[in-house]
């Protein structure tokens, strides 16, 4: 999942988290399976419903768009519009409202999803909910506007090309995944955003938008069947047209290893330095994503982890190295970075690093490891989803690219996993071929 948890997730909860939104404390990080409902309204649009804050109500639309969605003549479609839909340029949009209601209207998209949250008073979620039929409806693709955003999302692109920690996964995916649309970066880039005109982009959104490629969820004290009810005023008479999705190709697997190296200006600000990457591909949500989010802890969270402490404690070839895993709707990929200390050599720490995983793989891990693993695990899950919008982003989350239920039992499938468990999942995929990226900032 990366990680709510998988990751990738866990830094999105630590994003709606931060942003300012009014929040209420929740729970420790714990969801109550009978507070939560769902309905599937007549168009298709699913409703998950939960209890919200003493004072706020959380109003959540997740669009199972991104990356998977797109093509090449339509990347950054899924960016540029959760942008246009979060755009406060007119006194009846939606942002403009929620800022009215004394909320702060916050977004983003992935390779399966985008979509857009708010927190805001209990009394408010009629109109807000109203506005978003609106913009669900006739979403604001003037060409003033989409031209406007399109600048600004290059513009925010454009100088971090240059920055491993963005850059390098996605030349990463460019090697994995062959013809899968995970290879197209989430953003999009400057020239294929270039290429997006509003007639393009309004054909995408009347395609994504459609009803029943969106959930909503509603976090709120108002009681749920009223919840619903003003749900399905708002957004159930959302006509069901939508268009058909391009059709998605696997991912052919690897038959060796692929490798490419990258030499790029360093910008402003910016430490020089090397940078390597090694992607293996991953399980997707029906795979083994808890034994893998186990591993994303104890190869590489921390000074304690077993990546950290064989090539920085141990050899000094790097000043630091960390792992990402993020659920996806399909196979994905698990990701090591390393940043290499001046004089390192690539092929070494390459190797060493494909000698840590096959003995993973091969003389498994204690489970002592597992167990401390574990801990990290349930620690972050419990601190990302102890606010109304970190629990409303892990439901939307696994609606997205699965069902909200996988939120409510994740803890659970993180306790039953076992070292053998571990084992089994490095060995299924931390030691077939791989991609391999050096990008080196000068």
């Amino acid at each position: 999942m990366r990680s709510v948890f998988h990751g990738r997730v866990l830094r999105l909860l630590c994003l709606l988290c931060l942003t300012g939104l009014p929040h209420a404390p929740a729970r420790a990080g714990a969801f109550d399976p009978h507070t939560l409902d769902a309905v599937r309204l007549p168009n298709g649009l699913r409703v998950v419903t939960g209890p919200g804050g003493p004072q706020v109500s959380v109003v959540s639309l997740w669009v199972r768009a991104g990356s998977r969605a797109e093509t090449e003549a339509t990347s950054g479609a899924s960016a540029l519009l959760q942008r246009l839909l979060a755009r406060p340029d007119r006194p009846d949009s939606l942002a403009s409202a929620v800022e009215g209601w004394g909320g702060a209207l916050t977004g983003d998209t992935s390779r399966d999803w985008m979509h857009l949250t708010c927190a805001l008073p209990h009394r408010a979620v009629p109109d807000i909910l109203s506005r978003l039929r609106r913009a669900l409806s006739a979403p604001p693709l003037a060409r003033e506007a989409v031209e406007a955003e399109k600048a600004a999302l290059s513009g925010q692109i454009a100088p971090r090309l240059a920055d491993p920690e963005y850059q390098a996964p996605r030349l990463l995916a460019r090697q994995l995944f062959g013809a899968h649309p995970y290879r197209l970066s989430p953003t999009g880039t400057p020239a294929s955003l270039r290429a997006l005109t509003p007639d393009r982009l309004r054909r995408f959104a009347r395609r994504v938008l459609a009803p029943a490629n969106c959930s909503l969820i509603l976090l709120t004290l108002l009681p749920p069947a009223r919840a619903k009810s003003l749900a399905a005023r708002a957004l159930g008479t959302l006509p069901r047209s939508g268009g058909a999705a391009p059709s998605v190709p696997a991912a052919a697997p690897l038959r060796s290893v692929r490798r490419a190296d990258v030499s790029v200006p360093a910008g402003p600000r910016q430490e020089k330095g090397r940078t390597l990457g090694m992607a293996f591909r991953a399980a997707g949500v029906k795979g083994e994503v808890c034994a893998l989010d186990i591993l994303l802890a104890l190869l590489g969270e921390g000074p304690g982890s077993r990546l950290s402490r064989r090539l920085q404690a141990e050899r000094g070839w790097v000043r630091s190295v960390r792992t990402d895993y993020l659920t996806q709707r399909d196979p994905g990929m698990f990701v090591i970075m390393a940043d290499l200390a001046p004089g390192a050599r690539p092929a070494e720490v390459e190797s060493e690093i494909a000698a840590l995983l096959r003995s993973v793989a091969g003389e498994g891990v204690t489970e002592d490891e597992v167990r401390r693993a574990r801990q990290w695990v349930r620690r972050s899950y419990r601190y990302e989803a102890e606010t109304l919008t970190g629990q409303a982003a892990a439901l939307g989350f696994y609606e997205a690219i699965d069902t909200y239920r996988f939120a409510v039992s994740y803890l659970e499938q993180i306790n039953r996993v076992t070292a053998a468990d571990v084992r089994r999942a490095a060995r299924a995929y931390l030691t077939a071929p791989y991609a391999r990226i050096l990008m080196e900032t000068r």
